[in-house]
């Protein structure tokens, strides 16, 4: 047994008070003799003999209390070697180590990682040899080392001193339920699962995968040891992103930023915007304590095409989160493909497009039947008027359409029924779902448009306030659709229906449902000068959308669609520190492997720039909430003894000789009060025969 407060112990000489009070507390008796009676004798004898053993027993509580106070008080310990700890000969190590980009936070002049490997390295003098290593990465699916033969300490130094920090995402949960099926299918051979983290909380995943984990952990008798160093929180973070809407060099672009504070102290942060490498912005946020805070800057792009930016703020611990890049892309010319089942069904709105903007736009038209004759993935905008049935390949191609960047609008028509509507357009690609229609015959039964959201981007500058031009439109067949919470009706009808929907799949816009036929016969839409000034602000934001796919995170693939042989030998990607990346091919896909770099990445053909692209330290690593022992456990509903937690910030030379210390101050104090709760019972009874002699 050891003690934490040994300087405490000189006082053990207190115990010895209860007795010394005793002998010095003594009454002498004067001895006085009366007649020989022999029954009165018997009876004093019992009656001293008593009172002694009891007084005895009180002496002895007394001083026990004292002893186990002041021992209490020297925080008593046991020390035992922790098994988790004890690397044993021919066993297997499985070392996870998180190198996701919080472990490069500054901490005693390196970083958290180059802490924690310290450690491992001092901590490698216990091992038997050999074993065999196995290390994983958070960042990484697969194991870096698998099963390698580890003869001396200096092959384990060695090994773990490969692993290096990047600018990727943690996955702890997936990564341990990769180990568990390693071990799984090795259940001969005694394992060890090490986990070297800063539990960053975004990084853990759902709380029940990691619970699950470790209690699996627990079923092959093996519990795992989390290895964590702490450290100063002074960082701040920067992400953000693009106001969704029209932009165009006549409109602003919002810039919108947020700022996390990771420290515990609330601080002013300037803040800075470039554009194209030049200042054109400055703003201070005041922070609060583990806060974040929201500043806005509005950019007016000057020119056509590629656009680039950043924000930025000073450095601090962690320098790779200070900077956020972005890509704006203003297409020269915008190419549509209008599909309808029959030439009227395409008439109105290719005459919409092409009567005004004819030098912006590349607009071509099909007939359903010629879709797979068109790359649908070249085109910035697909418009489907009248189509509800369509063959398995081309539904095939159009939900490729929809998960890509290509926007899409959609009219119903005569031949849409409820059936080959929903059954394409809801259960396929997710749109609105069709409930009715509502209609008459009679020419004057009609409805016009009705309430509209005139904050939405589209009608930025169209109408004024005292003017009401959607009145004005007659529609004598009405589709009635049913919206969920992800998509936006812009403008109704004047009975309360939507009219134009915006269809979202998270917050990543789809395209753009508008609830009536266009050939002429539903409304009078078509004949209207609101319908081409519609349409083409439709137009206008869809294509702006585009904008958005050029901000990637680290981690993130950048894929290529429909491409031929010849491309592949002519694109390549260089990045900020002008390396060359080649793809990998796919089928007619073009693969680029994951991010692992922030900045500014181009994509090149055949010598010229044909797309630019914006990456940022991935979400999760910008989190600020960083686990300790007591949060992890009831967070994640973990029993502190199904794993040893090892904080290296209070290490000792205990740890290094892999020694676990249990706390004995609590049964310590629990022997006081229950020895307390004794001497008080057996005082009383001694004060009671003591009174009942005195009578």
């Amino acid at each position: 047994m050891g003690f934490l407060n040994p300087q405490v112990l000189y006082l053990l000489g207190l115990a010895g008070l209860p007795i010394l009070i005793h002998f010095l507390g003594r009454k002498k008796y004067k001895e006085v003799y009366f007649s020989d009676i022999r029954l009165l004798k018997n009876l004093e004898k019992d009656a001293i003999r008593k009172v002694k053993i009891s007084q005895i027993l009180v002496l002895l509580l007394r001083t026990l209390i004292i002893l186990f106070l002041i021992l209490s008080f020297a925080k008593p310990y046991l020390s035992e070697v922790v098994k988790s700890l004890f690397i044993r000969k021919n066993s297997r190590l499985n070392l996870v180590i998180d190198n996701s980009l919080s472990m490069s936070c500054l901490v005693n002049n390196s970083n958290v990682l180059e802490e924690s490997i310290s450690y491992l390295s001092a901590l490698s003098q216990k091992f038997e040899y050999p074993f065999y290593l196995s290390v994983y990465t958070t960042t990484n699916n697969k194991p870096v080392i698998k099963d390698r033969r580890i003869e001396a300490e200096e092959d384990f130094i060695s090994s773990i001193k490969r692993i290096s920090i990047t600018n990727l995402e943690g996955k702890l949960d997936i990564t341990l339920s990769n180990i568990l099926k390693e071990i799984e299918g090795n259940e001969n051979v005694e394992n060890y699962v090490w986990i070297v983290t800063d539990l960053q909380e975004s990084n853990l995943g759902s709380g029940n995968e990691i619970s699950n984990m470790i209690n699996g952990l627990n079923k092959w008798d093996i519990v795992p040891v989390i290895i964590k160093t702490d450290f100063e929180l002074k960082n701040f973070a920067i992400t953000g992103n693009l106001s969704t809407g029209l932009i165009s060099t006549n409109n602003p672009l919002i810039v919108n930023l947020q700022i996390n504070n990771w420290d515990t102290v609330a601080s002013e942060i300037p803040v800075t915007l470039y554009v194209n490498d030049e200042k054109v912005g400055k703003d201070v946020v005041n922070i609060e304590p583990v806060g974040r805070e929201v500043v806005q800057f509005k950019i007016m792009p000057q020119k056509n095409g590629f656009t680039t930016g950043y924000a930025e703020i000073r450095n601090d611990n962690l320098p790779a989160d200070n900077k956020w890049y972005f890509v704006v892309y203003l297409p020269e010319r915008i190419k549509i493909l209008i599909v309808g089942k029959t030439g009227q069904d395409i008439r109105y709105i290719y005459n919409a497009l092409t009567s005004s903007r004819s030098d912006y736009y590349d607009v071509d038209i099909s007939s359903v039947n010629q879709i797979n004759y068109y790359e649908l993935l070249s085109y910035d905008i697909v418009i489907f008027s009248n189509v509800c049935y369509l063959k398995n390949e081309q539904i095939a191609r159009l939900k490729e359409l929809v998960s890509k960047s290509t926007s899409i609008v959609v009219f119903p028509g005569d031949d849409c029924d409820l059936g080959g509507y929903n059954n394409l357009w809801h259960n396929i690609l997710g749109f609105p779902k069709l409930v009715k229609f509502l209609g008459s015959k009679v020419e004057e039964a009609f409805v016009s448009l009705g309430k509209f959201d005139r904050e939405h981007q589209l009608f930025v500058n169209v109408f004024r306030k005292d003017v009401d031009i959607l009145s004005n439109v007659r529609f004598f067949k009405v589709p009635v659709f049913d919206i969920d919470n992800d998509d936006h009706a812009i403008i109704y009808y004047s009975d309360g229906n939507p009219f134009l929907i915006e269809c979202k799949d998270d917050s990543r816009t789809l395209g753009f449902l508008i609830a009536t036929g266009i050939d002429g016969r539903w409304s009078d839409l078509p004949f209207k000068g609101f319908f081409p000034v519609l349409l083409n602000r439709i137009i206008a934001y869809l294509s702006n959308t585009s904008s958005f796919n050029l901000i990637k995170s680290t981690g993130e693939q950048y894929v290529i669609e429909n491409v031929g042989k010849k491309a592949v030998e002519e694109i390549k990607m260089v990045g900020p520190d002008k390396r060359v990346f080649y793809p990998l091919i796919e089928r007619n896909k073009l693969v680029f492997d994951r991010f692992d770099d922030t900045g500014f990445f181009e994509v090149y053909s055949e010598n010229s720039i044909m797309k630019e692209l914006a990456v940022n330290i991935s979400l999760s690593e910008i989190g600020n909430s960083f686990l300790d022992q007591r949060t992890f456990e009831r967070r994640y509903k973990v029993d502190k003894n199904k794993f040893v937690w090892i904080d290296l910030n209070e290490k000792s030379k205990e740890n290094y000789t892999m020694i676990e210390k249990k706390d004995l101050s609590t049964i310590f104090i629990i022997l006081v009060v229950s020895l307390l709760i004794i001497e008080t019972f057996l005082s009383r009874i001694n004060r009671v025969s003591s009174e009942r002699d005195g009578e």
